[in-house]
């Protein structure tokens, strides 16, 4: 079975914290960003009729950034997978996830976002 969903918008890099005043921020726009991927999963599971199972899963992941600002791609992953947490995974470990794939493609302005593929294996 698989699930495909997409989320619009800018992509959030799950923030680290640093100052409280500034990490406080990031933490808070990581935090909207993951409930937005939490939104959108719960939406397309109900529509697809998705249980979460035992696993193992993989996921796809293809971010589409419009600026050539550097970002950390491990992070823009991290805020995703959390935001797939309690479904359509249980978790993001690797007892759940055997194989992930990200990728990066460029867009234009307004056009942001990421595509979600979750199936299982």
């Amino acid at each position: 079975m698989e699930l495909r969903f997409s989320v619009p918008g800018r992509p959030v890099p799950k923030a680290r914290m640093t100052a409280r005043s500034v990490g406080q921020r990031r933490a808070r726009r990581t935090l909207d960003y993951q409930a937005r991927v939490r939104s959108r999963a719960f939406a397309a599971c109900h529509q697809a009729g998705w249980r979460p199972g035992d696993g193992p899963y993989a996921v796809e992941l293809r971010f589409h950034i419009a600026d050539a600002r550097r970002r950390d791609l491990d992070n823009l992953t991290k805020s995703v997978l959390d935001g797939l947490q309690p479904q359509p995974l249980p978790d993001d470990s690797t007892a759940y996830v055997r194989r992930l794939l990200v990728e990066v493609a460029d867009c234009q302005e307004g056009a942001e976002g990421v595509d979600v593929l979750v199936s299982e294996l």
